[in-house]
């Protein structure tokens, strides 16, 4: 979920300039320098990847990868050297070796099973990395817990599907600029085929976050890696704009894709069931539905009230949360054209552009379906979610305010509800005729 006030972003933003200075451990640690991990110098020279001969396959996998995305590279066997360049290195297993660079990648190989191996002075080793790689997400955990900081680590699958472990790594490629998105399109979209039309947007980084919504997911949600970025709120963004993509390229109606933070109340899987009956219906004509309008818009206007079974649906003009929310088709180019170039995170986080186009119809129902866990902190912000809780009341009780004034401007009773002709075609069904009240 983003943050609404202008106050908190810039705050927020001073907070991720704040970057790594030496080598202690901090809680929140800053983000990862891009400048230290862009891997294209200007100069042309080839990356250096530093290996062992046990480690040849993992270092050949890195190479070939960056090879796929036009990025030569050279692999060096062997002890280390005492000089090195001031390229960033990757270094797979970097406590092999006796001197390393002073910018490097450290591609991490250790079971974390083994604590004894993950001494102080390994821990410096990886602490002082520009960013490191592990193949193991229960690594990383025994890593965060240690202190690390989940934001400097990747996770990159070393065995097993090559298709993965290429989306992986491209998706590192991504995070630190050393891609464009339309190169990581061009490099994973035609491999990458979504498991469902219901999507957990997770980081598998964020161990905790990702297992509890695997503990509350009791209906057949599927979690998709998100994308990163050194400026979190671009890669949320990014993920939206790829995972749409993917839909339209597989001619998918809809796409819901809700987050790893989002809280299923005891009734959610009946009044779900019901919510996507009625959007399956081809007569209703919407765009987005929000299962969660996190900070509503004071100047957003209510356009029709529809009752079907027992939801009460609302129809309004903007729409301020990701929390949950279902994607028609008809809103699949608008979200592509988002435009990951914009940095300008007052006008460009995900949402807020959303909000911006107000010709949009979106559907929310009054109550929310779902709310959102104060228990976790924001993977984008790094404030805890219990930040949104009085904007998400303030915003329901907006939203019921709106939806009365509407009532009494079209003279519906507060007993009755009705369908404005926006939501639907002019050959609405006879069905639905008789469900209108």
């Amino acid at each position: 979920m983003f943050a609404r006030k202008l106050g908190l972003l810039n705050a927020l933003s001073r907070f991720s300039k704040s970057f790594r200075q030496g080598g202690a451990r901090r809680i929140l640690a800053p983000q990862v320098g891009t400048t230290q991990l862009r891997l294209r110098p200007s100069s042309g020279d080839p990356v250096i990847i530093l290996a062992m001969p046990c480690q040849l396959s993992a270092a050949n996998l890195i190479a070939n990868a960056l090879s796929r995305a036009g990025i030569a590279s050279r692999i060096i066997q062997g002890p280390s050297l005492e000089r090195y360049d001031e390229r960033t290195h990757f270094v797979i297993n970097p406590p092999a070796f006796v001197h390393l660079p002073a910018f490097y990648i450290a591609v991490q190989v250790e079971d974390s099973s083994k604590a004894d191996l993950f001494t102080e002075a390994y821990l410096q080793i990886l602490e002082n990395a520009s960013a490191i790689l592990d193949y193991s997400t229960a690594n990383i955990a025994f890593l965060s817990r240690k202190g690390l900081d989940p934001r400097r680590i990747f996770y990159l699958p070393l065995d097993g599907c090559p298709d993965n472990a290429d989306y992986f790594f491209y998706r590192f490629l991504l995070a630190t600029d050393s891609i464009s998105f339309g190169e990581f399109w061009h490099l994973t979209g035609h491999k990458t085929e979504l498991p469902s039309d219901t999507i957990c947007l997770s980081l598998p980084e964020y161990v905790e976050r990702t297992e509890g919504f695997a503990r509350d997911n009791r209906f057949g949600f599927s979690a998709f890696p998100g994308l990163r970025h050194t400026q979190s709120w671009i890669g949320c963004a990014m993920s939206y704009k790829y995972l749409i993509m993917l839909a339209r390229q597989q001619g998918l109606r809809q796409i819901m894709i809700c987050e790893d933070d989002v809280e299923f109340s005891p009734d959610f899987e009946m009044r779900w069931r019901d919510i996507r009956e009625y959007l399956n219906d081809s007569d209703i004509n919407w765009h987005i539905f929000s299962g969660l309008i996190a900070d509503l818009d004071k100047e957003a206007d209510v356009r029709g009230l529809y009752q079907f079974r027992d939801e009460q649906f609302v129809a309004v003009n903007k729409v301020m949360s990701m929390v949950f929310n279902v994607y028609s088709e008809r809103v699949y180019d608008t979200i592509a054209r988002w435009d990951e170039n914009n940095h300008d995170v007052t006008t460009n986080t995900i949402d807020r552009y959303l909000e911006r186009h107000d010709s949009l119809s979106i559907l929310t129902v009054n109550p929310f379906l779902v709310g959102h866990k104060e228990s976790h902190q924001s993977t984008i912000w790094g404030v805890e979610n219990t930040h949104y809780t009085p904007l998400i009341k303030a915003s329901n009780q907006l939203l019921k305010e709106k939806i009365l004034t509407y009532k009494k401007i079209t003279g519906v009773p507060n007993s009755r509800t009705n369908v404005r002709a926006s939501l639907c075609d002019a050959n609405t069904t006879p069905q639905h005729r008789d469900q209108e009240l």
